[in-house]
């Protein structure tokens, strides 16, 4: 999984996280997920809020070439997040790395 922005960049407004996908064995992604983790106080964003405790799975659109909007999202300065996207393979593994 390659993303874009690239890792341990610092942005302060981020409109899309993209990136591209492969299962590394032939037979193609079917999906990507993306997780979003504020890591000053340990909650994820939930499609609409921080407020989430437990890993919230956002579905990115693509397979191969997959991005997420996320220009909702309301990145704080000072703060630091972790952007979680694994895809799925065809037979829907979980795959990728993050």
């Amino acid at each position: 999984m390659s993303p874009l922005p690239g890792a341990g960049a610092i942005h302060n407004l981020l409109g899309m996280i993209m990136g591209t996908a492969d299962d590394g064995a032939g037979n193609g992604v079917a999906y990507v997920e993306v997780s979003i983790r504020r890591v000053r106080d340990g909650l994820y964003w939930d499609g609409g809020a921080w407020g989430a405790e437990t890993e919230q799975w956002l579905l990115a659109a693509g397979n191969t070439s997959w991005h997420y909007f996320s220009a909702s999202v309301t990145w704080e300065d000072d703060n630091q997040y972790v952007v979680r996207f694994p895809g799925h393979g065809q037979c829907r593994e979980r795959r990728g790395s993050w």
